[in-house]
């Protein structure tokens, strides 16, 4: 049976590394691409792991034009992004539950740079961190997200400004309290170390503008392709995860919204487990139940079920419809994947399975197969990856792109000077 004509399903791809599983899906988004109805949104969180070879296909078939591909390691040339996003809505009721529900899921984000589930069980934390979000949400003027962390800081002339612009009173009371130093800095000093910790991200800073660089949902819209790389020893994992999570439910909060399950969003989740990107708040697993009939279908890629707890792992499971098990060196994965295709045999089987080689169960079908890899699309040795260097230099010339202004105090926050990069510094571009 082909390997590409079920990709606008939700996917779940278990795998050691190379056991054949990403050129599997590599080959999958390559044709859902030559579709040309079909939008697409992957998450990476390697580098030159299904990224870059995606990009070096979608080069050489002449799609580029279709592409924006962000690099969260690079710091010179990118995109913008609204990874809190204040709801737009007139009804006060309305947009109070649109927000709350923005934060909400924000804060999940966050709480897995900690590992750990919620922040429920610290409630002085909660309540701060709870506070400083609803802050950003109700400023009456496109405001960077990083400012946020100036709101704990009672002479910071940042949060006088938000303070000043904040369309919540009762939220712009309480952190007037900190501006006067009224109240005592152990109340927030928890939450504030929090918010500290992600907005002090290089990475993190330079992509958050008063407004972002470009609209995602109008790209989508269009049948654009999104890629987000990780890559780069410059890129902290709390950093990396909290970005791509938030791209995630950025995504999520896209389809949910639009007024047609068109055209199909498929989503990619690579290495989804060990990069934290599923949370134990049941948000991606409450869209795999929900959002297929709104046209999103994600794939999840995945080295073992170690998803955050066993409700997750089960509604992952039951949520998507497909289900490939490639080689896998976990005997206890292997068992997993022999009770859910239904016969105790190919625990072994998958234990002998050579690279390229599935299980696979489609509702109450089950079969195996070897997946080809796609051929060199050039056929010259270093051609493609020349090509797709060459293409991210024009991609990145694009206006949906911005060149981050000199370091300030978004990084700094003493007064000492800081000249930021010299302009010996040039964008370090590669795949």
């Amino acid at each position: 049976m082909s390997d590409t004509w079920y990709f606008l399903i939700n996917l779940l791809i278990c795998g050691s590394t190379r056991s054949g599983k990403t050129w599997a899906e590599l080959k999958r988004l390559v044709k859902a691409a030559e579709d040309g109805n079909i939008a697409l949104v992957v998450i990476d969180p390697h580098k030159d792991s299904l990224a870059g070879p995606l990009l070096s296909h979608l080069v050489a078939r002449g799609m580029w034009r279709r592409v924006l591909f962000e690099r969260l390691a690079d710091l010179f040339r990118v995109l913008s992004w609204e990874f809190l996003t204040a709801s737009p809505a007139k009804d006060p009721l309305i947009r109070y539950a649109e927000n709350e529900s923005n934060i909400r899921a924000f804060i999940d984000v966050l709480c897995r740079r900690r590992q750990i589930d919620s922040i429920a069980a610290t409630p002085l934390i909660e309540e701060w961190v709870l506070d400083v979000l609803w802050l950003y949400v109700e400023q009456d003027r496109p405001t960077p997200l990083t400012d946020i962390q100036f709101a704990f800081e009672p002479r910071h002339p940042k949060l006088r400004q938000l303070i000043d612009h904040c369309r919540n009173p009762e939220i712009a009371s309480k952190f007037q309290a900190v501006a006067l130093g009224k109240t005592r800095r152990s109340q927030f000093a928890a939450a504030a170390r929090l918010i500290k910790s992600v907005c002090s991200s290089p990475a993190f800073a330079v992509r958050c503008a008063s407004n972002p660089s470009f609209n995602l949902g109008r790209h989508l819209d269009n049948a654009g392709i999104v890629i987000v790389e990780g890559g780069g020893a410059t890129l902290s994992d709390d950093a990396m995860r909290i970005m791509m999570g938030s791209v995630i439910l950025q995504v999520i909060r896209y389809v949910r919204a639009r007024p047609t399950p068109y055209p199909p969003v498929v989503l990619v989740v690579d290495e989804a487990t060990n990069a934290g990107l599923i949370g134990a708040s049941g948000f991606e697993t409450r869209a795999l139940a929900e959002c297929a009939k709104m046209g999103l279908h994600i794939h999840i890629l995945v080295q073992q079920l170690n998803f955050p707890t066993a409700a997750i792992t089960d509604a992952v499971l039951a949520n998507t419809l497909a289900h490939e098990w490639f080689f896998n060196a976990n005997a206890a994965v292997r068992r997993q994947a022999a009770i859910d295709l239904g016969d105790r045999e190919y625990a072994d089987v998958i234990g002998r399975f050579k690279v390229g080689e599935r299980a696979v169960k489609y509702k109450n079908i089950v079969y195996s197969e070897y997946v080809t890899p796609l051929d060199d699309p050039w056929g010259f040795e270093g051609l493609a990856e020349r090509k797709a260097k060459r293409a991210l230099l024009d991609i990145q010339a694009r206006p949906e792109y911005r060149t981050p202004e000199p370091r300030t105090s978004q990084f700094n926050n003493d007064d000492e000077d800081d000249n930021g990069p010299s302009e010996d510094n040039n964008p370090q571009v590669g795949i």
